[in-house]
């Protein structure tokens, strides 16, 4: 039997170090499918024992959410954004379980091991990430996060883009092999597809908006949707809303209310200023989503973000801000490199990382495509990130506001996070 190691006659001082040797214990069972010495759990319809259909280790999976749920992350947060990231990537994995298919015969993983998996996916994502619970859409769904995926998965406007995917500077394509993926992407690029341009706004910024829903519709003539988003009546009223209406002439323009869709408890969003923007893309009904800062001025059309090759091959595009203050803020750099113990190859290459230098990212312009469970866990870390008490705690003492979030988050959950210059 594998237990956990708690005892009540270990010390208070020794129950992080000790919580930590439990969670990578079934970290380690999980990953590597451990089985025959684990005393089963019994079904009706099936036992806990590595799956013979699937190779989950159901008792494995179990145990682990189990683990989450009753020992929740929490202050002081600036511990806890790596260890939520670590979380959210098992997390990751049972979803991409579930989506897994096995050549002809459809889902993998069926019949009572699906329902188990699903289940245990909603607990550990409810418990990750609270203002999951409770949505004001349907707030007795035990199904939260499945939800949020329906929304922007369901039936929408589908954008078709007859553009070619455009190739990035010092990207020749001239062998065969690159023609041939660049044919396969333009044939990718030119299917329908459900992207739009989400904006967030309250009645501070309601001239930018303004100005940014004109030159949309009248300059660039876009023909993308445009999602405004405003957390309550207070925030954006309707007066306000009937402006921006008038500014977007012909343009197909619509609202969106952000507490509609998420519990307002732990976030408290009318009040948070750039806090908004992670939970306007979340709650979107766009799966690939442009989202624009109401200052924001396009000297493009917008729907060249979405031709870009790094953003067709990672599913996001961010956009670094100007190197500046080298030095000068050390308490963040070293916060950086104890939170990210194993980054990626492109955080690797981040003079903020190497060299000191204090701002890494620019959210003016955030593009993710949602419909990748990579960019969607990653975007649910970025939202704990804005949430009112992580925010005040930390986040937005060490970094400026929201901007910063983006990258960590889809570093720290091990998406394969793009940037570009």
């Amino acid at each position: 039997m594998v237990r956990l190691p708690f005892s009540p006659r270990y010390g208070a001082t020794s129950t992080p170090i000790l919580a930590a040797a439990g969670f990578i214990t079934l970290t380690i069972i999980y990953l590597l499918r451990y089985s025959g010495q684990i005393t089963p759990f019994t079904s009706g319809n099936f036992s806990f024992r590595t799956s013979k259909v699937s190779g989950l280790n159901l008792d494995a999976i179990n145990r682990t959410a189990q683990y989450f749920v009753d020992y929740p992350l929490g202050a002081p947060y600036k511990k806890v954004f790596g260890e939520l990231g670590h979380r959210t990537q098992v997390l990751r994995s049972w979803v991409e379980a579930l989506e897994e298919e096995d050549g002809k015969r459809g889902r993998r993983l069926v019949g009572a091991e699906r329902e188990f998996l699903a289940g245990q996916v909603e607990r550990v994502a409810a418990s990750l990430f609270p203002y999951l619970q409770s949505p004001p859409r349907n707030p007795a769904s035990q199904s939260p996060l499945a939800d949020l995926r329906s929304s922007f998965r369901g039936d929408g406007t589908l954008v078709r883009q007859q553009q070619s995917i455009v190739e990035e500077e010092g990207e020749a394509s001239g062998a065969a092999v690159d023609a041939a993926r660049t044919s396969d992407r333009n044939h990718q690029a030119n299917k329908p597809r459900n992207a739009g341009i989400v904006i967030p706004t309250g009645a501070k910024t309601l001239r930018f908006a303004c100005h940014l829903v004109a030159s949309l519709t009248r300059v660039h003539r876009t023909t993308l949707p445009i999602q405004v988003v405003y957390a309550g009546d207070e925030d954006l009223t309707q007066e306000d809303r009937d402006v921006i209406t008038e500014a977007a002439g012909e343009g197909r323009l619509e609202f969106l209310d952000i507490l509609t869709v998420f519990n307002d408890t732990t976030l408290r969003l009318a009040e948070g200023g750039w806090a908004i923007k992670p939970f306007a893309a979340l709650g979107s009904r766009f799966e690939e989503v442009i989202l624009l800062d109401a200052d924001a001025v396009l000297i493009q059309p917008p729907e060249r973000f979405l031709q870009q090759r790094s953003y067709r091959d990672k599913g996001t595009l961010l956009f670094h801000d100007r190197l500046l203050w080298k030095g000068q803020f050390p308490e963040r750099r070293e916060w950086y490199h104890e939170t990210l113990k194993h980054p990626g190859p492109e955080l690797q290459k981040s003079l903020v990382w190497t060299e000191g230098y204090a701002e890494e990212g620019d959210s003016g312009v955030v593009v993710l495509n949602k419909g990748r469970s990579d960019v969607l866990l990653g975007l649910l870390h970025i939202g704990w990130q804005n949430s009112h008490a992580v925010r005040n705690a930390w986040t937005y003492r060490v970094t400026y506001g929201d901007k910063e979030t983006w990258w960590l988050g889809l570093e720290a959950t091990g998406s394969r996070a793009c940037r570009r210059t």
